[in-house]
């Protein structure tokens, strides 16, 4: 039994990488249609890193914060996943103090980090590439945060669904 759940923990990490790729893509290719942004990389990143384990959020967060800046056209290499590692990383020091890994917590966190999604990523472009600080709108990164919260809720269903069958020392659900 041990060796069946250390087999299913190590497969995490490709399914993490895989579905950072696909959601990276669906983050530059679907979610621009749409009239607020849409983080899928970063909902998952967060509730993988609350809910599984660190691993699985830095994995989230890096494959599909590199995705993100490479099929993005003019955006710095590194922009998104540094701002991506930075939020997940404060994610998950939050879930440590807090000391429990329900769903809720996840898409509470989701809701609260997009601000500081955005925050980061504005802030890095504006050292890096001279944009203005006045393209922060709040009115939209509040539309943001809210679409990313409700995603949040069945990607932290289904994370807490995976976490309980093959992640061990799961006791505080």
């Amino acid at each position: 039994m041990t060796v069946a759940l250390e087999v299913c923990r190590l497969l995490t990490l490709p399914f993490s990488a895989l579905g950072a790729l696909i959601a990276g893509l669906l983050d530059t290719t679907v979610t621009p249609e749409l009239p607020a942004e849409v983080n899928i990389v970063f909902v998952f990143a967060v509730s993988a890193a609350m809910l599984l384990t660190v691993e699985d959020g830095f994995v989230w967060a890096t494959v599909g914060g590199l995705t993100i800046d490479i099929l993005t056209p003019g955006r710095p290499l590194g922009t998104t996943t540094l701002a991506m590692l930075l939020v997940v990383g404060l994610a998950i020091v939050a879930g440590r103090a807090i000391g429990q890994r329900r769903a809720p917590v996840a898409v509470v966190a989701v809701f609260l980090l997009t601000w500081l999604l955005h925050a980061v990523v504005l802030l890095t472009l504006v050292v890096v590439e001279g944009v203005s600080p006045g393209t922060f709108e709040i009115r939209l990164v509040l539309i943001s945060a809210i679409i990313n919260s409700v995603i949040a809720i069945p990607v932290a269903l289904v994370l807490r669904a995976v976490a309980r069958r093959f992640v061990e020392d799961r006791a505080d659900w």
